[in-house]
């Protein structure tokens, strides 16, 4: 009596109650036992219970997610309460904690970071205002239902980490670290179908930083080794998001050409959508400025901050490298116009010499003069092939493991340029600013940024000391170049506060650490 007062009112048996009452008659017959299943795969949309996810039985935890992503999906008169949301998430949790063999693993972490893209695309009303031109007013109008939703799953999903990781043994710890890295992609690619919306960007900023959030660095609440896990995964995880995005952005463009059987040829440019790197930085510079913990600050700096604008460096020099490159390929073209001219004026005097020879002489030079104009066309075309890329090839000569190579060619080729903080810039100014377009202006963004963060009244002043430092080191390293230094020079009071603080008791700074 005791086991069936537990099994009668649980959500498992709610979920299995279309194919268990039939379950003996379903054995007798194949036949008729193949449509009852057929007719039960798609499960109602329902929020499924915490004891339906978290079941010993692996068949009802997977009838619990396909119900989870079918109610997820259907349209709502309101969204979920944060209250739901959490309970929700315990669930899910528990689910995933379930789970054993490293396959059965990764397809599920890969179901549970899908769920942040399942939500209804558009609220009521949104899907009149949408044409062609979706993409530029998604980018820049309000953000989405889609958007909004999947947002505070995906924010619900953090909170939940941070809660529970204190219970996570060292047996499962590598598996819902593999889960983190999957969300992190998740909430990437959700911005990218929105096609980066400034809104919906802004919030997943501010919740990476919020209290209780991965990058809330002195909340005591959150455990460092997520926030390290997060910053040593953040940059390669939107690099894949943004090929991906890319990728699944030629793909609807070759099915719309090949539906209309054409191309008109303008529309590649137009319908590039670039990323807000700077605003997807700016959590991670928040953070290290006002980060109490030296060790969180290095890290942070050390796994994003830093290898972002080394990578610019490698980005501009590969740059520079390829106008070399296209310049030696316009002498050799130049060149190989020369050596034509030359042969094939010294063809027709040998043809004006040996006119009465006959007109083999005569075929055999035209045969010549043949080949050199294909050749000479060949180089023409590589040459026109090389200039006609839609964004630049940063990794084009690098080979995957070599130090030189550019780490996140698709981030720094399609990222969104940056406008100068000074307005009132003169025409000399604006042409700097026009020639040091791409990953070289990208750079000085992000230092004008680090710059501000360490300025403000909020942030640590070791922190501070240690960002102005950086932009010193910046600012010599473009005076030993060319002269010219950074947007904004190191104001007096700044220099001055440096100084001091170098000369502070370095004991004070270690106990103001500790």
């Amino acid at each position: 009596m005791p086991s069936t007062k537990r099994k009668t009112p649980s959500a498992a048996a709610a979920i299995e109650a279309p194919s268990s009452k039939k379950g003996k008659t379903a054995s007798s017959s194949s036949s008729s036992s193949r449509p009852s299943k057929k007719a039960a795969a798609p499960p109602p949309a329902e929020l499924p219970l915490g004891k339906a996810l978290a079941s010993t039985s692996k068949k009802t935890r997977d009838l619990a997610i396909r119900s989870l992503s079918s109610f997820l999906s259907s349209p709502r008169p309101a969204p979920l309460s944060p209250l739901e949301l959490e309970k929700l998430w315990k669930g899910i949790f528990y689910c995933f904690w379930m789970s054993d063999k490293p396959l059965v693993q990764q397809d599920l972490a890969n179901k549970l970071a899908e769920l942040c893209l399942v939500f209804p695309k558009e609220s009521e009303g949104e899907a009149e205002g949408k044409g062609k031109g979706g993409r530029k007013q998604d980018h820049e109008g309000a953000m989405s239902r889609r958007a909004r939703e999947g947002l505070e799953f995906w924010n619900a999903f953090w909170r939940t980490i941070v809660r529970e990781w204190h219970g996570v043994d060292k047996h499962r710890i590598n598996k819902f670290l593999l889960l983190m890295r999957r969300f992190i992609n998740a909430g990437f690619r959700l911005l990218a179908t929105e096609q980066w919306n400034a809104e919906a960007t802004d919030l997943f900023a501010s919740m990476l930083c919020a209290p209780g959030a991965p990058l809330a660095v002195n909340d005591t609440k959150v455990p460092v080794s997520i926030t390290y896990h997060v910053a040593d995964i953040y940059l390669e995880e939107l690099e894949n998001a943004v090929t991906w995005s890319q990728e699944l952005s030629s793909t609807e463009e070759e099915d719309e050409e090949n539906e209309e059987g054409g191309d008109d040829g303008n529309g590649d440019d137009e319908n590039v959508t670039l990323v807000p790197v700077t605003k997807l930085l700016s959590p991670f510079i928040q953070s290290a400025t006002v980060a109490l913990n030296k060790v969180t600050y290095a890290n942070i700096m050390e796994s994003v901050i830093q290898p972002f604008l080394d990578d610019t460096l490698r980005a501009a020099q590969h740059l520079v490298d390829a106008d070399a490159d296209d310049d030696e390929d316009d002498e050799e073209v130049e060149e190989a116009v020369a050596s034509r001219d030359g042969k094939a004026a010294a063809n027709g005097k040998a043809k004006a010499a040996a006119d009465g020879e006959g007109a083999a002489a005569e075929e055999e030079g035209e045969k010549e003069e043949e080949e050199e104009e294909e050749e000479d066309d060949e180089n023409d075309e590589a040459a026109s092939d090389a200039d006609s890329d839609d964004y630049p090839d940063f990794d084009s000569d690098a080979a995957g493991d070599d130090e030189d190579a550019v780490q996140y060619p698709m981030l720094l080729a399609l990222a969104e340029p940056v406008a100068s903080p000074n307005a009132d810039a003169d025409e000399d100014e604006a042409e700097d600013d026009e020639d040091d377009e791409g990953p070289l202006a990208l750079r000085r963004a992000v230092f004008r940024l680090l710059f501000e963060a360490a300025s403000s009244p909020s942030a640590h002043h070791s922190r501070r000391r240690k960002i102005y430092e950086l932009w010193r080191e910046e600012q010599d390293r473009l005076n030993a170049l060319d002269g010219s230094g950074v947007d904004a020079v190191l104001p007096a009071s700044a220099a001055q506060e440096t100084e001091a603080l170098e000369e502070g008791d370095d004991d004070e700074e270690e106990q103001d650490d500790e």
